[in-house]
């Protein structure tokens, strides 16, 4: 009788122990996964913070791109303009050119002889040679000239083009890193909602244990 009298004194005190161990543990428990709860919220709102920053600093980027298109627009435009003009003096010199040549090989040698022997003297002779040969001489090197300039703006305006298409191929890439961005953005600011939920009524939860174990 005594030896089951002691079985049932130690029996609960260890019922005692547990119940006591247990109520000791819990609250630990809930403060751990508050903890976690804030911690994660820290967590997510620096990653949200730092994924807003990314964001403004890529809008700041694509505006400098497209201000940047939009000015190689303009230079593309005006560099189109005197392609045009170039392209007008170099066909007018190089008509200009075949009149003159057809005039001197219509009139024939006749007409060049007369302008030579219309010198009063032979300095004058020596002039209105020189004059004949250089002629054919200046139609030429002007209408290479005006090629070269011709040339060198066709190149400018293609070189212009190329920067252009650089820079669309980099707004279109930069666009595209945003969108991922902003995507990454709604999703860390749902998560981040959704841990605040739990933090909330993790929060409810221990004050209504508080509550109950004060009275």
């Amino acid at each position: 009788m005594e030896i089951y009298k002691n079985r049932r004194m130690l029996t609960g005190a260890a019922l005692l122990c547990t119940f006591a161990l247990t109520l000791s543990v819990l609250p630990v428990h809930a403060t751990d996964s508050i903890e976690s709860l804030e911690s994660q919220t820290s967590a997510l709102e620096n990653e949200l913070a730092g994924i807003n920053q990314d964001i403004l600093d890529l809008s700041n980027q694509i505006s400098d791109t497209e201000m940047q298109i939009e000015i190689l627009n303009s230079s593309i435009d005006k560099t189109q303009d005197d392609l045009l003009d170039a392209e007008e003096k170099e066909n007018k010199q190089y008509e200009d050119m075949k009149t003159r040549i057809k005039y001197m090989y219509e009139n024939g040698n006749a007409s060049l002889l007369e302008m030579l022997f219309s010198a009063k003297n032979m300095t004058d002779f020596l002039n209105k040679a020189d004059f004949i040969e250089n002629l054919s001489d200046y139609d030429r090197q002007a209408l290479t000239q005006l090629q070269d300039i011709h040339q060198e703006i066709a190149d400018q305006k293609e070189d212009l083009e190329n920067q252009q298409a650089s820079m669309q191929s980099l707004s279109e890439q930069l666009k595209s890193k945003q969108t991922e961005l902003q995507a990454k953005a709604v999703a860390t600011s749902t998560d981040l909602d959704t841990v605040n939920a739990k933090l909330k009524k993790a929060k409810e939860e221990e004050a209504a244990r508080l509550a109950e174990e004060a009275r």
